[in-house]
């Protein structure tokens, strides 16, 4: 099947910001935007690169028009409220981020949404709510829940219960051996245990 030339521009859109190339993501982006009719994925991309940006009144302007064309499509819903949550954690309001990765969580309990919404939880220092919610992410299928069991291990570790931190990273090392993070956490608690 030949591509046609707006897949051939969204891929080097994509290309070019998955490789850090923002600038000409960006170029190309508006490129898109003048030649073909603009989708949900091209207003969430742009919301992203002006969130990046730091323009602001940008980013939420795109991601307004995402969110329209987002209704009736639950799993688009969800997708957008979190880059809503994305958006309102970047100009460093924890609370309504907080709002919206709660109700992309209410629209699809996936373990991503999950662990999003855990992530912010925790660094509002909200630990019960956050470990409650990497309980249920891993709750959703253990074999994935690299992340949410490093996250949770992290709570634990903040909280100075360094046994049960130190099995948390240890099931994260299970699921994703190459885990950096988990690795020296794991070496922080021995060496703790030695103190």
């Amino acid at each position: 099947m030949k591509k046609t030339k707006e897949d051939i521009l969204w891929e080097k859109i994509v290309k070019a910001y998955e490789t850090d190339k923002i600038a000409c993501a960006l170029s190309y982006l508006r490129l898109f935007q003048a030649n073909f009719e603009p989708d949900i994925r091209c207003w969430s991309l742009m919301a992203d690169i002006m969130i990046e940006f730091c323009r602001f009144d940008e980013a939420q302007a795109a991601i307004d028009k995402a969110w329209q064309l987002a209704q009736g499509d639950k799993k688009l819903e969800s997708v957008i409220c979190s880059r809503y949550g994305n958006f309102y954690r970047e100009k460093g309001d924890h609370a309504k981020a907080v709002e919206w990765y709660q109700k992309a969580v209410d629209i699809d309990c996936g373990q991503d949404n999950l662990v999003i919404l855990g992530t912010a939880l925790f660094q509002m220092s909200r630990f019960d709510e956050a470990r409650s919610r990497f309980e249920q992410a891993i709750a959703v299928n253990e074999s994935t829940a690299d992340e949410a069991y490093f996250n949770l291990g992290s709570v634990f570790f903040v909280q100075e219960d360094y046994d049960n931190a130190q099995d948390s990273y240890q099931k994260a090392l299970k699921i994703e051996s190459g885990n950096f993070h988990a690795k020296a956490k794991l070496a922080d608690i021995k060496e703790l245990k030695n103190i």
